[in-house]
């Protein structure tokens, strides 16, 4: 009875080992699991920041665009203006001229 009792303790021990290792080995596996996870959450952060910066740049260089854009504009109106009013100036010539001759004739 001795040697049955050795025998289920022997086998119990064997059972518990057993248990133990696949715990160990469960819990190794979802630390390798977060670690992983963890090392992707990271790369993906970092990749998210590059992507911001970029982004920014992106919009610092369209509102340096747009003021740029701005300046033509305001540009193009001051010579349309000055247009304008060389095409009075000569109008009005035009129009002396033409009263000229007319009191001339």
């Amino acid at each position: 009875q001795n040697s049955k009792k050795e025998n289920l303790l022997s086998r119990g021990e064997e059972m518990l080992l057993g248990a133990l290792q696949e715990a160990v080995t469960s819990q190794s596996d979802e630390q390798s699991l977060l670690a992983f996870t963890n090392i992707t959450l990271k790369d993906n952060v970092k990749r998210a920041k590059f992507e911001l910066r970029d982004a920014r740049d992106d919009m610092l260089v369209l509102k340096l665009q747009e003021q740029k854009i701005k300046r033509d504009i305001i540009q193009l109106e001051n010579e349309s203006n000055v247009l304008d009013e060389e095409q009075r100036a000569m109008k009005s010539s035009f129009d002396l001229l033409h009263t000229l001759r007319h009191f001339s004739a």
